[in-house]
Order: C-alpha cells, then sequence, then structure tokens
C-alpha cells in the first residue's frame, strides 16, 4: 500500500515540476502582460484535467521566489529580471528602434528594438527594456520595451486637418502607432486648417488610445514649404548649426568647383527638371500607423469602407490592428489617403486660408 502511494506521489512530482518549467517559460516570453491564474492556465494550454496540479506548480513557484502576484496577476518578480536596463531610445522611421543603455550597465553597443515590441515608445523616450537575445548580429542585441520611464520629448509637430465640436485634431508624423492628436483650441491666434503646430502633450497616460495636446506655437502653414527647413528641424529635434571642427574643414573647400571637376559632365542647372514615381513608390517616413481606434466617414469619405477592410477590428473591442498581408498597392493608397488627410484634404483652395471659428 505505501509503495504504491509512493509511485502515485513520484508520478504527481513529476508533473508539477514538468508545469512548473512549462509556466515559468511562457512568464519569461518578451510579449508576456501579467495575468490571471486562470488566464495564465489558459494562455499555456493547461487543461482542467491538469488544473490542481498546475495550481500546486504556481505555489511551489511562489515559495521558491520564482514569481510574485500582484493584484491577483501572476508575473516574475520585480527585482528578479536582470536582463532588464534602461537607456534613451532612438526610432527609425520604418517603426523599430534601438535604446542607448546607461552606462552603469556596461554594455557595449546599442540594443535593437524590433517594431512589434516597440509598445507605445517615440524618439528619445528613456524606457526600461528586457534583453531577450545577447546573440549579436548586425544589429547588436535584441530586446523589447517593458516599460516607458520618461517622455523625455516635450513637444511634437502637428497638422491641424479637422475640427470636433471645440477640438481640432492634428496629424502627428513623430507619433508610431495612433497619429491623430487632439487639440485645445488656441487663444492667441485662430486656427487654420493646415497650419503646422508645435504642440505641449500634458499627459502620455490615454496614448494611444487618445491624446490631447496644447498648442505652443504655430510655426508655419502647409503651403509654405520655404519653411520645410525649419519644420523638420523642430519635428526631429535636430540642430542648425555645425561642430567648428565641420566648419573648419569645409571652408578648406573653393567656393567654385574646379575646371577639371566640370570635364565631362553636362550641365542641366538652367534645364528644368522633374521625377516621375510609380503609385507603389515608398517614401521614408511614411509608415503606416499599426493601430486605428475608430474610423469616422466623414474623415475618411468614399474611402471608408477601404480603410474598414485595411484595419479589421478585433472582437469584441473598437481597436482595429493593421492588416499584416496587404499589397503594395493596398499600402500605397492608404498612405495617398492618410496624406490627404493629414495636408490637403481640408484646404479649400489655393488663395484663401479660412479660419475655423
Amino acid at each position: 500500500m505505501t509503495r504504491k502511494n509512493t509511485k502515485k506521489n513520484s508520478s504527481s512530482n513529476k508533473e508539477i515540476s514538468a508545469l512548473k518549467k512549462k509556466i515559468f517559460a511562457f512568464l519569461k516570453k518578451p510579449d508576456y502582460k501579467p495575468a490571471s491564474q486562470e488566464k495564465l492556465f489558459s494562455l499555456c494550454g493547461i487543461s482542467s484535467q491538469h488544473r490542481n496540479a498546475a495550481i500546486d506548480a504556481i505555489t511551489e513557484l511562489l515559495t521558491e521566489g520564482s514569481i510574485e502576484i500582484k493584484n491577483k496577476k501572476i508575473s516574475l518578480p520585480t527585482g528578479k529580471k536582470s536582463n532588464n536596463v534602461t537607456g534613451s531610445i532612438s526610432v527609425h522611421p520604418r517603426g523599430f528602434g534601438f535604446v542607448t543603455p546607461e552606462s552603469k550597465y556596461n554594455i557595449d553597443g546599442d540594443v535593437f528594438i524590433p517594431k512589434p515590441f516597440m509598445n507605445g515608445a517615440i524618439d528619445k523616450d528613456v524606457v526600461e527594456i528586457e534583453i531577450v537575445s545577447k546573440k549579436f548580429s548586425d544589429k547588436g542585441p535584441e530586446g523589447v520595451v517593458k516599460e516607458i520611464i520618461e517622455r523625455t520629448r516635450k513637444t511634437i509637430l502637428g497638422v491641424i486637418f479637422d475640427k470636433e465640436n471645440e477640438v481640432f485634431l492634428a496629424y502627428s508624423h513623430i507619433l508610431k502607432e495612433s497619429k491623430i492628436v487632439h487639440v485645445k483650441p488656441f487663444t492667441k491666434t485662430p486656427l487654420k486648417l493646415g497650419d503646422i503646430v508645435i504642440l505641449k502633450v500634458q499627459d502620455w497616460s490615454s496614448y494611444p488610445r487618445k491624446l490631447t495636446a496644447d498648442v505652443v506655437n504655430i510655426l508655419s502653414h502647409i503651403k509654405k514649404p520655404s519653411s520645410d527647413i525649419e519644420t523638420a528641424l523642430v519635428e526631429y529635434g535636430l540642430s542648425d548649426t555645425f561642430p567648428q571642427g565641420v566648419i573648419k574643414e569645409a571652408e578648406k573647400f573653393p567656393k567654385e568647383p574646379k575646371k577639371e571637376d566640370l570635364e565631362d559632365r553636362f550641365d542641366l542647372t538652367k534645364e528644368e527638371t522633374f521625377t516621375i514615381d510609380p503609385d507603389t513608390a515608398s517614401i521614408v517616413g511614411e509608415e503606416l500607423p499599426e493601430k486605428l481606434i475608430e474610423i469616422d466617414s466623414d474623415i475618411y469619405g468614399i474611402n471608408t469602407k477601404f480603410v474598414e477592410d485595411c484595419y479589421p477590428s478585433e472582437d469584441g473591442t473598437t481597436n482595429r490592428n493593421l492588416k499584416s498581408d496587404l499589397t503594395k498597392r493596398e499600402k500605397s493608397r492608404l498612405k495617398t489617403i492618410f496624406n490627404d488627410i493629414a495636408y490637403t484634404r481640408f484646404i479649400e483652395n489655393e488663395q484663401e486660408e479660412p479660419q475655423i471659428d
């Protein structure tokens, strides 16, 4: 009788041990978010037949200090995330990023963050990341953004394209998920469609669901191409001056080209030239937003159905995610639609600049 019980306990212990490994491995996944016990069992594919053993596995993991439970949700202990580091993130126009770890971590080089693991981070944020792969490739070690510690960017640039009741809507290219910003009326000067404005975000907590900002200054208007350089400097936080070393090096070059430099060259400076791009051409920095919260037919007009098809809604929610299998032509059409909305669709004519009262 005793021998029979021992055999049964041994089998149970093996089951618990296997479930501990399975659960712990799942918690270490970079995209795992703290979940309740029942939700975790479901995510791990643990059937009701093994539920009691899974509960024992959770109990043992808790006793060992391998996991913790906060607000009835299970996760790895905060203090044991040895692969977590903090640093400043630089975001590429195509959506991925590189984090420069703080010097105290003694990590040589940047950590590459793939686009799916940016988790709402924008350029120059201070973030906490988990390094999930220390194997170096051309891009270096890889990680996932776990938390946004500080939004160091105090202002963002936006283009006014519409108004809903007393709130203006602006399109901000620097944002990586929802690019629409709700803008409060500017008290100094009435806003106009097409105004390029500097916006100050007071609270990032609701992003990307909704982002509200105040106008700091009206920088320019989209019909004034002469301000493109100034706009780019503000939008990307670039310096408008060169280091002295660069200036001294440039001064070594003559102001006019030498005769030998012009040999075998055809002078086209007085000719009118232009380029023709195919409708599938892609412009760097015009990446599509990954999510849309809602699709308003008043904004998208005849394109509403097409945009809805490209951003199918999640079951039971208003969130819409970009389809992963769009053709180049569909992507190109989407970019055209978004650009028209943000920059030209609501500008009534080239002569007048109507104000929105």
